[in-house]
């Protein structure tokens, strides 16, 4: 199948999921907001599917998030529903 987003929690010393905004499904998008060393961060990744399990980003053969920048929080959370990018907005101080 491919790994979930909740199940993406590399770089162990570096990233710690807090919630997966939009989760996806194979082969398509998911969301998230976590602490990129202890910063609060939008990040994003490509689900996998069939012979992409991993997805992308990966490293060093671990699912990993993509942190993305500020100024393009609000264009991605504008694509998040609404209960979830409320909470986003809520944690993220924007």
């Amino acid at each position: 199948m491919y790994v979930k987003p909740e199940d993406v929690h590399s770089p162990l010393n570096r990233w710690k999921l807090i919630e997966v905004l939009y989760p996806g499904a194979a082969g398509t998008w998911a969301v998230a907001i976590g602490l990129w060393e202890q910063s609060k961060c939008l990040a994003v990744r490509w689900n996998g599917e069939e012979g992409t399990e991993l997805g992308s980003p990966s490293a060093r053969g671990n699912a990993t998030w993509l942190v993305v920048d500020r100024e393009f929080w609000e264009p991605i959370l504008s694509k998040v529903p609404e209960a979830k990018s409320n909470l986003a907005r809520s944690l993220l101080g924007i």
